[in-house]
């Protein structure tokens, strides 16, 4: 999904990145602060993973940071549900 959003919906949120203040500002800080914010977001159990699957996908964070942070953010929930 992570890369399906990259290729399909990336120019599109370039588009209104340019437009718009806030969806820049959140594509800034998502390339900048990338592992920490898909980390704290894989330890939420709030948000659905298939959808930010595709919202991480369509931001300019790095994939070395999304790989990272999915991996290690999963680990405590997978933990958790299996003991």
């Amino acid at each position: 999904a992570f890369l399906l959003g990259r290729f399909l919906f990336r120019d599109l949120v370039a588009t209104w990145a340019a437009k718009y203040r806030v969806i820049k500002a959140i594509d800034i800080s998502l390339h900048e602060k990338g592992l920490q914010v898909m980390l704290l977001l894989r330890l939420s159990p709030v948000v659905p993973f298939n959808v930010f699957n595709f919202i991480a996908g369509s931001t300019s964070v790095p994939l070395r940071d999304y790989v990272i942070g999915t991996v290690v953010g999963i680990i405590p929930g997978t933990f958790a549900f299996v003991f």
